[in-house]
């Protein structure tokens, strides 16, 4: 019956739904693999400026081993944070400038994170905000070395979806 009803132009809308699976409309407010990858390369290269490479560089004469833990999802959307992992372990290994590892204990830092999202504004005029937190945590001392906030805003209108 759908099959008919979309064959032959009608329509009828489901309110409430928050997408709109007639286009792929390329500003979009669902979080996409590009955004998770934009994400990574913002992230990794302030971490990488930080401070604290040259520091245990100096310090032990070697390359840091980090790990990549887990980044956490605490939006109510359904976010594939692997990607976002995946995205920065890889911008991490090419650079060259330490050595990812897969083991804790091999490790001399490891990443935590936290995937958020909120709401903000009304009516026509609101807008999702995506967080993506980051913290890099010195294993040997639990200090936290390295912290930042990447955000991304985006357009957002509950839309009906049309059969």
């Amino acid at each position: 019956m759908i099959a008919l009803i979309l064959l032959s132009g009608s329509s009828f809308t489901i309110p409430g739904i928050t997408a709109d699976i007639r286009s792929a409309d390329p500003n979009s407010w669902l979080w996409t693999t590009d955004d998770a990858k934009k994400a990574a390369q913002a992230l990794a290269a302030d971490c990488l400026k930080g401070s604290w490479l040259a520091e245990f560089t100096i310090q032990t004469s070697s390359i840091p081993a980090v790990i990549v833990d887990s980044i956490r999802n605490r939006s109510s959307n359904h976010i594939d944070t692997y990607t976002l992992m995946h995205y920065l372990e890889e911008i991490l290994v090419n650079s060259n400038k330490v050595t990812v590892k897969l083991n804790k204990s091999e490790a001399d830092f490891i990443f935590y994170g936290e995937f958020n999202s909120t709401i903000e504004g009304s009516g026509e005029e609101r807008e999702i905000l995506y967080l993506v937190y980051l913290e890099l945590v010195e294993l040997k001392t639990s200090k936290k070395v390295w912290i930042k906030t990447y955000q991304i805003r985006k357009p957002y209108k509950t839309q009906d979806i049309a059969f």
